[in-house]
């Protein structure tokens, strides 16, 4: 067991066993999962997709199968096997320095190999249930349908996943040749290879006849060009009798859905579309739900019984402050003469900008603690509400008292002291320059969206103190961006790019106020409002801020004005600079 139970390293680094111990299901995707339809899962990265692709492998699924608890049914009926695309064998270029015909056989080939040794690996956990007889005629099989020999010293499925991997190898040893001939003969493709092993494994293993087989490929942006198309064509056939693709994919670096012969798949007709990324309000919803059942499952591998809310207590001065605040609000609503709805209203929306504006100019941070602010400070994504548990958990192991064995909650103290910490260090990542770890970002990227962020802050911050309606608003929306020529519109959206490929900001989708269309909004990393002082819960609602403003602010570190008569200020204040800024 590990002696930290908020690990959150990567999905795949877990043990079969810790697999099981730590999934928590969400109904909103599992059973799309483990149906035979072909599913594209989406999302930031940290957001679960690794965990829910493995938890339905078929060792994972085994494993749970021995437990007492499992009602799954027939683990053999639908067989999930896990394909990792961020390989070194997957992904590479030099098939495209080929004539492309025979470049996409050669992606092609990397990518079937790849799949035929996870379903080998992924059988291998049901070797005992193939006889003597079967395994001798799978042998046969393979030698005469697929021209591969098997060797007769290894096992029948460890003995198929090492004649893919010299498959592989073989094709990337004519490759490094680099010659006008430098292509590999045998070429393995789905046609040519893997669905005739799929309909041999269906024919020659009886506890396999009725067995559907769910390809599940992890970071599938990773792919090359030639095997995303590959890929996309064969979803774009539709024929899930016997296989279906699930397929996991960055939010951020999403591929086209362009097929081999130029067309394009099709939401609900060809797949359907998951999205992990959570556009939750506040605890109470599905998001904060599922990080309550994720937290209560970890506190449990430690033998604590207790739940999230109890782990994390809240620091009692600041739900004094809170509940004081509430106070203070419904007090003014009736002042205002608000009544019945309006008041719960305006109480929602003003009473934590109450507490924040009643803290004296020169008083240090609040408290800020309690597992309610840690979901909120999360973002929605699961590794950032795991990162910071993790970090309470281990400076509590670290100063708990002499002769205590065990942690059985984290005081306050030590969740306001890791979050400060931790905030203050994400800035200071963005300040020295985070180029060096982001595709496609130069050091002037990373100033211009360390500038971006900082006036966001700033701008965030006077609206908590100001505004009336929607004082802790944190989110923004782009408006007016036909006020920005293209070139600059362009350099904005780049920037956009740039954070959210660095995850200090998400982009989600929600309805806009105009006649509820539909329309993009940002929300940056809630971590970093911390050392701002602002509230990381924030509120349901969202600025519009028009593009040029932002682009101001993001390349010439100006202001973004707060209304109408500072938005004229600015744009006096900023002309002269774009000129200089254009002349350079």
């Amino acid at each position: 067991m590990k002696t930290n139970p908020f690990e959150f390293e990567a999905a795949n680094e877990f043990s079969v066993e810790e697999m099981v111990d730590y999934f928590i299901s969400d109904e909103n995707f599992t059973r799309a999962l483990s149906s035979r339809k072909n599913v594209f899962l989406m999302g930031d990265r940290g957001t679960g997709k690794t965990m829910a692709l493995r938890f339905f492998s078929l060792p994972v699924q085994y494993c749970f199968s021995q437990r007492t608890d499992f009602t799954g049914g027939d683990i053999l009926a639908t067989i999930g096997i896990y394909i990792p695309c961020r390989k070194p064998n997957l992904g590479k270029t030099e098939p495209e320095l080929l004539e492309p015909f025979l470049g996409r056989l050669h992606g092609e080939h990397l990518l079937i190999t790849a799949m035929v040794a996870s379903l080998a690996d992924s059988l291998a956990i049901v070797r005992a249930d193939v006889s003597s007889q079967e395994e001798k005629q799978v042998r046969n099989d393979v030698s005469f349908l697929l021209n591969w020999e098997l060797p007769a010293d290894r096992p029948i499925f460890e003995a198929l996943g090492t004649v893919a991997r010299r498959e592989s190898i073989q094709a990337q040893r004519a490759l490094n040749r680099r010659s006008a001939d430098s292509h590999y003969e045998n070429v393995a493709t789905f046609a040519t290879t893997f669905q005739p092993l799929i309909e041999l494994l269906n024919s020659s293993v009886s506890s396999l006849a009725a067995s559907h087989f769910s390809l599940m490929f992890d970071d599938a942006e990773d792919l090359s060009d030639f095997q995303n198309e590959t890929l996309n064509s064969w979803v774009a056939v539709r024929d899930t009798s016997r296989i279906s693709f699930k397929i996991a994919t960055s939010t951020v670096e999403q591929r086209p859905l362009r097929t081999t012969g130029g067309g394009g798949l099709l939401e609900r007709h060809d797949f359907i579309y998951l999205n992990l990324d959570q556009d939750f309000q506040n605890s109470d919803a599905a998001y904060g739900k599922m990080a309550r059942k994720i937290v209560d499952r970890r506190l449990k591998q430690i033998d604590i019984e207790g739940h999230a809310d109890d782990f994390f207590p809240i620091n009692p001065l600041f739900a004094e402050g809170l509940d004081a605040a509430t106070e203070r609000a419904r007090a003014e609503a009736n002042k205002r003469g608000l009544e019945g709805r309006q008041i719960r209203d305006f109480v929602h929306k003003m009473a934590r900008a109450f507490y924040f504006r009643g803290r004296p100019s020169q008083a240090n941070h609040p408290p800020y603690s309690g597992f309610d602010l840690l979901v909120h400070v999360s973002t929605g994504v699961i590794r950032y509400l795991l990162e910071p548990c993790y970090e309470m958990y281990d400076s509590a192991l670290s100063q708990r008292s002499e002769g205590t064995q065990r942690v059985v909650s984290i005081p306050p103290s030590i969740q306001t002291e890791c979050l400060e910490r931790m905030s203050k260090r994400r800035w200071e990542w963005i300040k020295a320059g985070f180029n060096s770890s982001i595709k496609g970002c130069t050091a002037e990227d990373a100033q211009h969206v360390h500038q971006l962020l900082d006036q966001m802050a700033v701008l965030f911050r006077r609206r908590l103190d100001l505004h009336e309606s929607e004082p802790r608003a944190i989110s923004f929306s782009v408006s007016a961006t036909s006020s920005l020529e293209a070139k600059k519109w362009d350099q904005l959206q780049h920037l956009l790019l740039t954070a959210r490929r660095a995850q200090i900001l998400f982009k989600r989708l929600s309805t806009s106020k105009v006649e509820g269309r539909s329309e993009d909004y940002y929300t940056f990393d809630r971590l970093l409002w911390i050392s701002r002082g602002l509230d990381p819960v924030g509120q349901n609602a969202r600025v519009s801020v028009e593009a040029r403003f932002l682009w101001n602010a993001a390349f010439l570190n100006q202001p973004l004005p707060l209304d109408a008569a500072e938005k004229k200020e600015a744009d006096d204040r900023c002309e002269p600079l774009l000129e200089m800024f254009d002349r350079d």
